[in-house]
């Protein structure tokens, strides 16, 4: 009989496939133990594998930082578009395209929309509020 860990050691999330490893090796059977717990039996592989390779802290979540699409513009432009719509918030997405134009970067009109999207700018009041909070004159 193993020891119950504590919860807190390594956290609910742990705790529970390690509880769920336990009742594999209980059964005998990752089969059995998968319609028990109610998932797949490649979860319970998983698990193991992980557990095998990297001990109990392997098996906690780690959030990964989200990679940038590679047809993603690039992250120069994104803060061109946010700059110069913070310097001018009153204008449209047709206006600031222009600008950019001006500054040699040609995007599309969706793109702008979707930046503006992203960042909580889509409207023309958010965008205000935006740029009075960055005390930029309007």
């Amino acid at each position: 009989m193993v020891e119950p860990r504590k919860c807190h050691e390594y956290g609910k999330e742990v705790q529970r496939k390690l509880e769920a490893l336990e009742l594999v090796e209980q059964l005998g059977s990752i089969t059995k133990a998968a319609r028990i717990l109610g998932c797949s039996r490649q979860t319970l592989y998983t698990y193991q594998q992980v557990m095998e390779e990297e001990g109990p802290l392997g098996l906690k979540r780690i959030n990964k930082p989200l990679k940038r699409s590679k047809n993603r513009i690039p992250e120069y432009v994104e803060n061109k578009i946010i700059e110069l719509t913070l310097l001018n918030p009153h204008g449209t997405a047709i206006q600031l395209m222009k600008v950019l134009k001006e500054h040699d970067i040609t995007v599309s009109i969706t793109t702008i929309q979707n930046i503006w999207k992203r960042e909580q700018l889509n409207t023309r009041e958010l965008r205000i509020k935006r740029s009075q909070s960055m005390n930029i004159e309007v």
